[in-house]
């Protein structure tokens, strides 16, 4: 199924396996997609937008596949939203992007996921809130954000304009490899959580990084704006 326009108001469930090649999701206010417990599910080159406000994003249920490759995904309040061993993957050769979401990428609760992430995130000013949006601002917030995940990945990320490049909080683990860090007022913020960060580029500032912080082999580290770097915890 190719070149078609899908038009998405309430909630759009898929219950089995399937692959969509070049289609656009064009989302109603508050219109979510939700990925049913156990499918595999692939997205190549399609694109998710809001109509005149933003959306509440793709739920990938426990045991679930989502493969993404050559995509677009803006305007939503959790672009991606990841729990109970469900997992996301994406060919290397096509990056997806991620632009003006609330949060990009939500990983919530997955004790050990090796999901890969050849993506590029970038913030910029939201959509006007749907009714009943909890999590709003006026600009882009997180790149990812990883919460209560004993083991998680982030693989040749580009984290552009957001609060946050990558947010690990509540017990998480992370490791963070290859990744660029552009005009990000947080580029990484750990709280509570241990962090693994290797051969990164971090080109604006690591903050409030809590305790059991592993930071090696940086390639190059440069403070911007009025920003203060804490490193106490190395």
């Amino acid at each position: 199924m190719s070149n078609k326009n899908i038009y998405v108001t309430g909630i759009l469930n898929f219950d089995g396996n399937i692959s969509l090649s070049k289609k656009t999701f064009i989302m109603g206010s508050g219109a979510q997609i939700i990925m049913k417990s156990g499918k595999e599910i692939g997205f190549d080159k399609c694109t998710f937008v809001a109509c005149d406000k933003m959306w509440k994003g793709i739920n990938v249920e426990g045991g679930s596949i989502m493969k993404m490759s050559g995509c677009t995904v803006k305007d939503a309040e959790n672009a991606i939203s990841l729990s109970t061993n469900s997992k996301f993957s994406n060919d290397e050769t096509y990056l997806n992007n991620f632009s003006n979401n609330y949060t990009c990428i939500n990983v919530n609760g997955i004790p050990d996921n090796t999901s890969r992430y050849y993506s590029n995130f970038t913030g910029g000013s939201l959509k006007p809130k749907y009714n009943g949006q909890v999590n709003w601002n006026t600009d882009a917030q997180n790149g990812f954000q990883i919460s209560n995940c004993s083991s998680e990945r982030a693989f040749n990320g580009k984290f552009s304009n957001l609060q946050y490049g990558i947010r690990v909080v509540n017990n998480s683990i992370a490791r963070i490899e290859n990744s660029l860090f552009d005009n990000c007022y947080y580029g990484i913020f750990n709280g509570s959580s241990e962090l693994h960060a290797l051969t990164d580029q971090i080109l604006i500032v690591l903050w409030n990084l809590g305790t059991k912080i592993q930071v090696a082999k940086l390639l190059k580290l440069v403070v911007m704006k009025r920003l203060k770097l804490l490193l106490e915890s190395l």
